[in-house]
């Protein structure tokens, strides 16, 4: 889309390159992982924590996926609190996952003989 940043997240989670065609997974794996550590799946969460992605597209991570940002909004509500975070840390897990396939689907070098 039209966001230009810097190419990284802010200081909380600058670990994790915004990446154009970066892998997202979808609502219903974050819908799966809350089921399966919380008991239930929380959708309000996860869209207000994808909200961002309807005007910076796939940059999206750059708001509201970090622990404050998700403290700010559901400190009355812990539940809340751990969906979010859940929702972060598969976010996390399955670019990074997708970046490792990358780099050992890469050209191979060939073999001297």
């Amino acid at each position: 889309m039209g966001f230009r940043g810097s190419g990284d997240f802010h200081v909380f989670n600058r670990f994790i390159p915004a990446q154009e065609g970066e892998i997202m997974p979808d609502h219903r794996t974050h819908h799966l992982v809350c089921k399966l550590i919380l008991g239930k799946a929380r959708p309000d969460v996860d869209r207000y924590v994808d909200e961002p992605y309807r005007w910076l597209g796939a940059k999206h991570r750059i708001l509201r996926h970090d622990p404050i940002s998700i403290f700010v909004k559901y400190h009355d509500d812990p539940e809340g609190f751990f969906a979010g975070m859940l929702h972060i840390l598969t976010d996390f897990g399955v670019s990074e996952a997708k970046r490792k396939s990358r780099k050992r689907s890469g050209r191979r070098k060939k073999r001297k003989r």
